[in-house]
């Protein structure tokens, strides 16, 4: 009897020991893709929505819509992000873009082909500093009329939330038709009709810039790559620079740009001005990325 109670006092501990490290085993192991990753979730309508604010941190942007956005450091390049959803989804796609402050900038009902977030860290604290949509190449019968349709109706989006024509501060302030000129920043709202498309859309292609606070807007339209593609303002100046340490550096080379663009652009403008060509002096120019 008293070996049998030795014997329980020894093999009562392991036996409690063994029962602890096998439920520690299965509490461990990794879980299937189908456990791990909880699928997107449509509306009531069968549209999935899509709401990033430029400058937010990447955890914001999963909050704000769960389950649709996974992260890449592979490939592209680190802090890439795109909605899980296949290309059929992405058409049923609303999506709405928020300024730093919180205020809505743009939205889409639909019609993307691909939609990729920029989280870089070579840009420390930037959170959210680039937001493209691509939408599906045009083929078939009138592609040009097509293709205007599109330019046309983002044009629309634009001018509702108050856009306005981009021009860098080292180049000529000109709009309008005049603004259509080689080597001068289009004015994208003179394309106002399917005319003026036919006349200034070379081969079906054309592309404008637009300012809204501290972001600034790229607009491509063709019948092989259409896009809409935002950047921040830090954002869209550091990617302007070659320079290796431009990440590290680019508030030394903005003060020394603010410099010369004054002088780019008096003598830009006087060349100009003596060819007749009218020069916008009361635009204001895009916010300058705080130094």
């Amino acid at each position: 009897m008293e070996l049998k109670n030795e014997l329980l006092k020894f093999i009562l501990p392991l036996f409690i020991v063994l029962l602890l490290l096998v439920l520690l085993f299965f509490m461990i192991q990794p879980m299937s893709p189908q456990e791990k990753t909880a699928m997107p979730k449509p509306n009531a309508q069968g549209e999935y929505e899509i709401k990033v604010r430029m400058g937010s941190p990447a955890e914001e942007v999963y909050q704000r819509n769960p389950n649709l956005f996974e992260e890449s450091e592979s490939g592209v390049g680190p802090g890439f992000m795109r909605p899980e959803l296949s290309f059929n989804q992405l058409k049923k796609t609303k999506i709405k873009i928020l300024a730093k402050d919180f205020q809505p900038v743009l939205d889409f009902e639909g019609g993307a082909q691909d939609i990729r977030l920029v989280n870089s860290a070579d840009i420390p604290n930037a959170g959210i500093s680039n937001f493209l949509i691509r939408f599906p190449i045009v083929e078939g019968e009138h592609v040009d009329r097509v293709l205007y349709e599109r330019y046309r109706q983002i044009l629309n989006r634009l001018k509702h939330y108050g856009w306005i024509p981009y021009i860098p501060p080292e180049s000529a302030r000109v709009l309008g038709e005049e603004s259509w000129q080689p080597d001068l920043f289009n004015d994208g709202y003179f394309i106002d009709s399917f005319e003026k498309w036919k006349k200034y859309a070379s081969s079906n292609r054309i592309g404008a810039y637009f300012y809204k606070d501290n972001l600034i807007l790229i607009l491509n339209i063709s019948d092989v790559y259409s896009k809409v593609e935002i950047n921040t303002a830090e954002t869209h100046y550091i990617l302007s620079r070659k320079e290796d340490d431009r990440f590290e550096h680019w508030k030394t080379y903005l003060k020394q740009d603010l410099v010369k663009w004054k002088e780019q652009r008096a003598e830009e403008e006087a060349k100009l001005k003596a060819k007749g060509v009218t020069i916008a002096a009361d635009y204001v120019d895009a916010p300058i990325p705080s130094i």
